[in-house]
Parts: structure tokens; C-alpha cells; sequence
């Protein structure tokens, strides 16, 4: 049975209908929940708000000013199975919390904005962290993972940003999007070989990934892009790669990527915004194309595709520019058919395309003809370059771009 936070029957019932929430038990316990078709009655016990359902516990709120909070494994002999949504949500005294073993469940944004937490062990009998149940959890030092977490959802730890290591459990699958996004504390990283997933931006702004972009700016991790944001000009995908992460070359300056046969994904935004690249080879092995692979890269003019059967996510701006290239009756012709699209079956003459020369524009510092956040970004790091230097004279602009300082 899906479990989630029910409402509390009875004489507030009509409430529920004009308000679409309710606080839910005593003064000092804050929390609402929409209306559902389901009631169930609310019980206290200590400092928490419980509803039974199917002989089993569910916490659905707590004090607003708890500091310690103790779950209990069992009240009145039923187990307490599930925290639920927003359960423990900005708490901003909670210290620390002990969660019992006879828990399956977390909730998504079960503990988030809880800024005070310092520590928490998910204990074995959790298999997955749900979506931001520890978002912004500031002051968290340390996590204790489950043995058997399969799944750590999107932001689930994103803004913890007093969290310097993490140790993954050798049955982890998937690292979704964002999940450890803006941890800027976070250097210390051991992803087990099990994982086969990583999301988009998984550990975005993170000292780990700095640190390994700062060892080569293709990051990889089990046969995975997952971040190729700083490569610039022609990248050569090292054979063994099975597959690009979501935005993994998304904003990046390259100008061409050969992509080997041992790609069979390639993920949503995988080149979003690749403004110098203008042509792209994908080859028989590739699978899947996901959503958004090439928005924004608006100098695209070619992109071929070599397997006939690819599954291509299906919205227009996926393949949004460039003449699709591939196998008659394959589905990127349907695909262009679809949406209007210039084909030519593979095999066929390319037409010639005009290239369009383009006037310098006033703040394009990269003369890549647009004036978009990366030219805002290097002239911020220019500008902190110029007010920080005891060089004289200082380095140009164009001198800066080309040495080691960006």
C-alpha cells in the first residue's frame, strides 16, 4: 500500500474542503497536509503525532522546538514503519536524531531545513533516501548510510554544506540528480562500483569534483561522464565509456567530440548549450538520446546517427538544430518528420551550409557570437584577476583566457 501523510477525520472535515490543510494534533506541533480521500485519526505520543493504518505506525509531525529526537521502534505494540513527508521539516533546534530499524520509510523532505542536525544513521532497514530528505541540512557533518541503500533521490543531501565525507554502500544503483549538489565541503568520495546511475549535477559545487576537474576536466567514474562542463576545443571520448551523464558536456567550449562504440546512453542536456560544436557523430551503439541532448547548440549543423533503432526522447527540442543525418526507416527520420526537420539519409551528400559571419558584439570575450553567462563568467574571474594581481603590468584578457589562471 502506498504510504504518505493522511488526514486527520472527524469535525474538521469541511475545514479540509475550503482550506486544503490542517494542523494536525496539539498547539505545539506544526505541520499540514492536503486533502486526500482517505482519514485517519491522530494520536500523540511524546513529542510526536502518529496515525495508525493496517496495524502499523506512521509519524506524520513532531514539536517544533524538539531537540533530540528519539523515534520509538513501537507504540503500544504496533512497529513504527514510516516518516512521513515533511515529518521533521524545519526543525531549525533538532540536534540529532535516532531512527529505529524497524523504519522502512523515509519521507520526501522528511528532515529537510533541519539547520542544527549534525549527524544521522540511516539504519539497514532502509533501501532508498528519498527526494530532499536532508536538503539543507547545514550543520550535518556526518551520515551513516543504510548497507542495503539501493537509492539516494534527487537533492537528498543538496546544500549540506558542513558535509565532508560520505561512505556508499557496496549495493548503491543510482545517485540521482543533484543529490549532493552544493555540498561545498564534501572532498571525501568512494563511489562503489555498483552505482550505474549518476544524475545530472549529482555533486555539483562539491571540493570532490572540483579536485577531479582539476585532475582532467573529463571526469568519469565507472565507465560514466558525469562531468565534462570544463572541456574545451576537440575531446576524444576514451573507448570503454558506456555512458554521457545528464548535462555532462553541457556549457563546455568544445568544439567536436568523437563519441566511441562503446557508448549506449547518452542523457538528458548530455551537450545543452554547446554553442562552438557544430557537427556530432552517434554511433550504432547508442540506445537511448535523452531529453534536451542538444538545446541551445544553435552552430549544430549535422548530427548522424548510426543506429536506425535509437530511441529518441520525444519532444522537439531534443534534436533542436542541425540536419539530422541517419538510416532510411529509422527513428530519427520519423523524429524529423515529426517535427519538421531536415533529413538526409546516411549515405547521402550533405548540402553545403552557409556558414553566417558574425559581427564581434561588445561583452562576447570569447567571440563565439553570443553574450550568455560564460562570457559574464570570464570576466568576472578577470575582474577578480585584476583586483587581486601584484603583476604589472597585468595580463589582457585574451592573454588571461589562454593561461592557467582560468
Amino acid at each position: 500500500m502506498n504510504k504518505h501523510v493522511k488526514v486527520v477525520a472527524g469535525v474538521l472535515a469541511l475545514t479540509l474542503v475550503f482550506s486544503g490543510g490542517i494542523a494536525i494534533g496539539r498547539a505545539d506541533i506544526d505541520v499540514t497536509a492536503p486533502v486526500t480521500a482517505s482519514a485517519y485519526q491522530s494520536y500523540t505520543y511524546g513529542d510526536f503525532d502518529y496515525i495508525i493504518e493496517d496495524n502499523e505506525i506512521e509519524i506524520v509531525a513532531c514539536k517544533r522546538d524538539i531537540k533530540e529526537a528519539v523515534i520509538p521502534a513501537e507504540i503500544d505494540g504496533k512497529p513504527v514503519k514510516y516518516i512521513a513527508t515533511d515529518s521533521f521539516s524545519d526543525r531549525t533546534n533538532l540536534e540529532s536524531v535516532i531512527i529505529p530499524d524497524s523504519v522502512v520509510t523515509i519521507g520526501t523532505s522528511a528532515f529537510e531545513n533541519c539547520t542544527a542536525l549534525k549527524s544521522v544513521t540511516i539504519p539497514d532497514s532502509i533501501v532508498n533516501i528519498a527526494s530532499r530528505a536532508f536538503k539543507g541540512c547545514t550543520s550535518l557533518e556526518s551520515v551513516n548510510l543504510s548497507k542495503n541503500i539501493a537509492v539516494i533521490e534527487d537533492n537528498a543531501f543538496s546544500g549540506c554544506t558542513s558535509l565532508n565525507a560520505v561512505v556508499f554502500p557496496e549495493r548503491l544503483k543510482l545517485i540521482d540528480d543533484s543529490a549532493f549538489a552544493d555540498c561545498e565541503k564534501l572532498s571525501d568520495v568512494t563511489i562503489p562500483e555498483s552505482v550505474y546511475r549518476i544524475g545530472v549535477m549529482a555533486f555539483e559545487n562539491t571540493a570532490w569534483l572540483k579536485g577531479k576537474i582539476a585532475e582532467n576536466p573529463l571526469v568519469t567514474v565507472n565507465n560514466m561522464i558525469i562531468d565534462a562542463t570544463s572541456c574545451k576545443g576537440d575531446v576524444e571520448i576514451p573507448a570503454g565509456i558506456t555512458t554521457i551523464t545528464g548535462s555532462g558536456f553541457g556549457l563546455s567550449q568544445v568544439t567536436s567530440v568523437t563519441i566511441p562504440d562503446s557508448v549506449t546512453n547518452i542523457d538528458r542536456m548530455a551537450f545543452y548549450g554547446c554553442k562552438l560544436l557544430k557537427s556530432i557523430t552517434i554511433p550504432a551503439s547508442v540506445n537511448y538520446i535523452g531529453e534536451a541532448t542538444f538545446t541551445e547548440c544553435e552552430n549544430l549543423q549535422v548530427i548522424t546517427i548510426m543506429n536506425p533503432n535509437c530511441t529518441i526522447y520525444d519532444n522537439y527540442r531534443t534534436l533542436e538544430y542541425g540536419i539530422i543525418n541517419a538510416p532510411e526507416n529509422s527513428t530519427a527520420k520519423a523524429y524529423a518528420e515529426k517535427y519538421n526537420r531536415n533529413f538526409v539519409e546516411l549515405g547521402e551528400e550533405i548540402p553545403d551550409i552557409p556558414s553566417t559571419p558574425s559581427t564581434l558584439k561588445k561583452g562576447d570575450v570569447n567571440e563565439d557570437g553570443y553574450i550568455d553567462p560564460v562570457d559574464a563568467s570570464i570576466i568576472l574571474s578577470y575582474y577578480a584577476y585584476t583586483s587581486t594581481t601584484e603583476d604589472k603590468p597585468v595580463m589582457d584578457i585574451d592573454e588571461f583566457m589562454n593561461s592557467d589562471l582560468f
